[in-house]
């Protein structure tokens, strides 16, 4: 019975149908299926549609990191907390966080309204101007980690150990992990996939930030300014270990 459920999950993504979910809740959803997913098909041995799967976004970059054989252990491995709950954590305890960066506007609500004391932003070519500008804007408030330039934002292992580089010197310094997070929401969709791995083999909390208002079908703070224009949600809640 769930090899027919998956059936349809595979058909879904050979259609691209799965694309167009582009809400948070929905992002959070296609990930879980795409975990259960990966695992059920290896477990049966259906490389045929383990190949269709890959040819969803999430999913190819998943593959381009992960070996076969490291599927499995990863996914055993992993205990993913429920995603989509609001980020409602009191701002005494935003301590750190790792924000890939794309557009100026959703690293400037978090660090307007999450208020985290220190931070690692995370860019690319494209991008680190647009990283300067946050550093320059928000430097009497937040101490910053030179950012890091990711040389391939494709490549989601690179993000990967930038990112768990950057959660290695905030332990270092004696920040909890409860205290600590990682936002997936900026960069390309590889370079997500590596901020979420990172969290998870750090122990630390992931999250993402929807936005008020829609352009090209994707949900984005138009106005940082305004707390209204952002909603975070975790993607995987770790403030509780």
């Amino acid at each position: 019975m769930e090899l027919q459920k998956l059936n349809l999950v595979v058909t879904l993504v050979k259609n691209g149908a799965l694309e167009q979910l582009n809400t948070a809740t929905d992002r959070a959803f296609l990930g879980i299926v795409y975990q259960k997913s990966f695992l059920l098909l290896i477990e049966n041995d259906c490389s045929k549609n383990i190949k269709d799967l890959a040819k969803g976004s999430l999913a190819a970059g998943l593959v381009a990191y992960l070996k076969r054989d490291d599927i499995r252990r990863w996914l055993y491995r992993s205990r993913f907390e429920p995603a989509g709950e609001p980020f409602e954590i009191d701002e005494e305890k935003v301590e750190a966080m790792v924000i890939p960066v794309s557009r100026r506007e959703q690293p400037e609500w978090l660090l307007r309204w999450l208020n985290p004391k220190k931070v690692a932003l995370i860019c690319t070519e494209r991008t680190k101007d647009t990283s300067r500008e946050i550093e320059e804007k928000f430097g009497n408030k937040v101490v910053f980690y030179p950012a890091k330039v990711t040389k391939d934002p494709d490549d989601p292992d690179e993000t990967r150990q930038e990112i768990k580089h950057c959660l290695s010197r905030f332990k270092a310094e004696g920040i909890h992990p409860t205290h600590i997070f990682v936002d997936t929401t900026g960069g390309k969709v590889p370079m997500s996939i590596g901020a979420f791995l990172a969290a998870e083999e750090e122990g630390v909390s992931s999250i993402y930030l929807v936005g008020k208002v829609e352009r090209n079908g994707v949900m984005i703070v138009d106005d940082p300014e305004n707390r209204e224009h952002g909603r975070p949600i975790f993607i995987s809640n770790h403030t509780q270990a």
